[in-house]
């Protein structure tokens, strides 16, 4: 169990700020192997329209789009799942696909 401390939210808060609205929050595990990051889908981004089982596998392993909210509904993310703007995610990855995770998103 993770409880964000009040040093995460201020630096969420910052994130927001210098990444813009695409990752929206951050949170570490397993001593930063791994992050939990919430994410908006832009509508510019480049996987908006992509089936998830087609993008999955253009992906590094350790990157796990876990839960999708999208129009009012919780979704555990599945291969016919297709982004679209304004979908949150949640996101388990490893902290050196970040930049990665920021060009996509």
């Amino acid at each position: 169990l993770h409880v964000p401390t009040a040093p995460t939210s201020a630096s969420d808060m910052l994130l927001e700020l210098v990444e813009g609205e695409k990752i929206t929050s951050v949170m570490s595990l397993y001593n930063d192997r791994a992050e939990i990051l919430q994410v908006s889908i832009t509508v510019d981004s480049p996987i908006v329209g992509i089936p998830l089982s087609t993008l999955g596998p253009t992906l590094p392993q350790e990157i796990l789009i876990g839960v999708i909210y999208t129009r009012g509904r919780i979704f555990i993310a599945g291969g016919t799942h297709i982004l679209k703007p304004q979908d949150e995610c949640l996101i388990i990855a490893s902290p050196k696909h970040r930049a990665l995770l920021q060009k996509i998103l």
